[in-house]
């Protein structure tokens, strides 16, 4: 039996470059894990079987049953494991929680299976799985570019406590549908990405100024519920808020732990739910 904590996500920036030939959208993205987390266990069993708290995701369909049938088919490895996951990211939040739940699925049976796959081997198997699955085979802070299957870690991000909001938000294929909604116009080059990530590089300190988000507008025109959760979050003492992934969940950081916590505690009293986590930034040296 193997146990492995599944982390979630924040888009430090998120930019769109262009749309792709294939369907796909260029990206340049600075990525930085959260120590809010899923958790996963893993057991030899005959086939491939998923289990949850969370009963919506016991489903074929889901991204961990397809990285093992992915990795199950590339090696020939007969048997199967008897997967569980206990859910704790929101769904479909914009802090990525499925990918990280297939790329935590591809780097235990790895092991559990006793494959002995190199790093470079699961990256081919998660580009075909989902676009951000390869950023959390690392977990390490990254410049995020292509479909989102090209990494380039990024040594010296700072120890940040996050606070993140999910608004409530009903809507199917809700990544698709808001990628449809971006014109031409909203195209950029990547250089604020390039530039977060050498000034992390250089370990200088981050703030508002330095995230980013193409869809954060978007919202503006439809969710409502959205746009309160900004500004109640900023009458609750938040000096900024930004948006992670393609929402709808928000977020604020600080260096300051009291200072969040703050924040948090007055958002409770309205009765929103919230996160607290804090930014997780193993060594590249450890990855390589």
């Amino acid at each position: 039996m193997l146990t492995r904590k599944s982390f979630a996500k924040i888009n430090i920036t998120l930019e769109i470059i262009g749309k792709r030939n294939d369907g796909y959208h260029d990206i340049a993205s600075v990525m930085q894990t959260i120590d809010l987390s899923d958790e996963l266990t893993f057991s030899y069993a005959d086939r491939i079987t998923l289990r949850s708290n969370l009963k919506s995701m016991e489903n074929n369909d889901n991204l961990i049953v397809k990285a093992a049938r992915a990795l199950r088919k590339l090696t020939g490895y007969t048997g199967g494991a008897d997967i569980f996951l206990k859910k704790n990211i929101p769904l479909s939040s914009g802090m990525g929680g499925g990918s990280s739940n297939a790329a935590c699925t591809l780097l235990s049976l790895n092991s559990l299976w006793g494959l002995n796959l190199g790093l470079a081997d699961l990256f081919k198997i998660a580009d075909h799985i989902g676009s951000d699955v390869s950023f959390f085979l690392t977990s390490a802070p990254a410049l995020v570019k292509g479909k989102g299957n090209i990494v380039e870690p990024i040594n010296g991000f700072p120890r940040l406590y996050v606070l993140t909001v999910t608004p409530s938000l009903d809507m199917i294929n809700k990544t698709s549908l808001l990628y449809s909604y971006v014109t031409a116009d909203m195209f950029t080059n990547g250089d604020l990405s390039r530039a977060v990530a050498n000034r992390i590089g250089q370990n200088l300190p981050l703030d508002g100024h330095d995230t980013w988000n193409v869809f954060a507008e978007l919202y503006n025109g439809f969710s409502q519920e959205v746009v309160s959760y900004k500004e109640k979050m900023m009458d609750c003492g938040a000096e900024w808020t930004q948006m992670t992934g393609s929402g709808p969940s928000l977020y604020t950081f600080s260096e300051d732990k009291d200072f969040v916590v703050n924040i948090m505690s007055k958002l409770v009293k309205l009765g929103i739910r919230c996160n607290l986590s804090s930014t997780i930034s193993p060594e590249i040296s450890d990855l390589i």
